[in-house]
């Protein structure tokens, strides 16, 4: 495998011997080399370090590059004065565009939920403007949007600032909840904000959470997919030795992230730096990863859990979110109406219970939400609707 001077890894079939140094593009040289192949009819825009190629508008291309020219610088300060190097990217970060959902799927093959992706072996992130059709309301897609850009670009800064080295075997949660921590503090316009700010939307998940464990036989189906195995074991063991992450668990990483950050924060830079250490495609078994996390953070991590829950329960939210109250119904058969309703301030967790409740049955389906300042607001407006209908 050779590293190529626009970043990305390559697999070459013959050696070449050169007495010419390695030099990587520049911004201006990727933007050309770019414009003359498969991207030859997307639209170019530069920041200092980005090279954003688009489909889509030119509003959202311009929006997009700004926010992530922010994340990177305030990502490189905040890791320099950890006192990690962060040396300027070697390689133009490049960000690709597509204008819609079908664009996306059509050239890179995720699981649908998925809606962007950082691609380690081209070093780009890939992500769309539109989405084709969703169960998810307008006013959370508006959120949801550049907080999954802000996420995938934190992937693709850790890894050519050196914090998290390309193709490096680290546990799943960290991932995850680091690029979570870095990434997840943007006010309601969408802009970063800074590192390790509280996530209002994090907080709303987690405390539904909490809801779904206290009351797990009211809605099983639910619970189950929600919290996976969060109720057979504890928050931190369920993180540390999962191969895989539920959408709901990486608000749950980010949690952990962000109390090990504020509670123990020498111990997980420490953390951060060993496996900082570890080399390209060597495998980090699970057990050894385990070891690790216990070494470093001693006898805390087999009791975790409560004063992680007391860390989280004792931050408030950086803007006011409204509870919306969600009302579901399908006709099953002629005659035979199927009704629900919920109240949450979590878009996430409002999103999975819709796709839960279309899933059960394949007819047609209606929902509506309406928010309100409180939540007995919100269950009066439900109980409402359930009464006369």
């Amino acid at each position: 495998m050779v590293i190529l001077p626009d970043g990305s890894v390559g697999w070459p079939n013959a050696l070449i011997y050169t007495d010419e140094p390695f030099t990587p593009f520049s911004v201006g040289e990727a933007q050309a080399r770019l414009a003359g192949g498969a991207y030859r009819h997307f639209r170019s825009y530069t920041t200092d370090h980005y090279l954003i190629v688009s489909q889509g508008s030119p509003g959202f291309a311009r929006q997009s590059g700004e926010l992530l020219e922010s994340l990177y610088l305030g990502l490189r300060n905040s890791f320099q004065a950890l006192g990690f190097e962060a040396p300027e990217s070697e390689f133009p970060l490049i960000a690709v565009i597509y204008r819609t959902e079908s664009d996306f799927r059509e050239n890179h093959a995720v699981a649908p939920e998925i809606q962007a992706v950082y691609d380690q072996v081209t070093n780009r992130i890939y992500f769309f403007e539109h989405r084709d059709c969703t169960v998810e309301d307008t006013r959370f897609a508006a959120r949801r949007r550049p907080q999954t850009v802000a996420h995938e670009g934190a992937h693709q800064i850790l890894a050519n600032l050196g914090i998290q080295p390309r193709f490096a075997d680290w546990p799943v949660w960290l991932i995850e909840g680091l690029a979570e921590y870095c990434s997840a503090s943007l006010s309601p316009t969408g802009e970063w904000e800074g590192v390790g700010l509280v996530n209002s939307s994090h907080l709303s998940t987690l405390a539904d959470l909490e809801d779904s464990l206290a009351i797990q036989g009211r809605s099983p189906r639910m619970t189950r997919s929600r919290i996976g195995p969060i109720a057979r074991s504890s928050t931190v063991d369920h993180l540390t030795q999962a191969k895989e992450l539920s959408e709901t668990d990486y608000a749950l990483s980010w949690g952990l992230v962000h109390y090990l950050a504020n509670h123990h924060a020498d111990d997980f830079v420490r953390y951060l730096r060993i496996l900082g250490q570890h080399r390209p495609f060597v495998t980090y078994p699970q057990d050894e990863a385990l070891e690790d996390f216990r070494s470093i953070f001693g006898e805390i991590s087999a009791r975790l859990d409560e004063p992680m829950r007391k860390h989280l329960g004792g931050l408030k939210q950086r803007e006011s979110l409204a509870y919306f109250a969600v009302i579901f119904e399908q006709t099953i058969e002629p005659g035979v109406v199927r009704r629900g309703t919920m109240v949450s301030q979590s878009p996430l967790v409002i999103r999975q219970w819709l796709e839960c409740m279309a899933s059960a049955f394949s007819e047609p389906y209606e929902w509506r939400v309406q928010s309100f300042a409180t939540r007995s607001a919100a269950i009066g407006a439900t109980e409402s609707w359930l009464k006369h209908n």
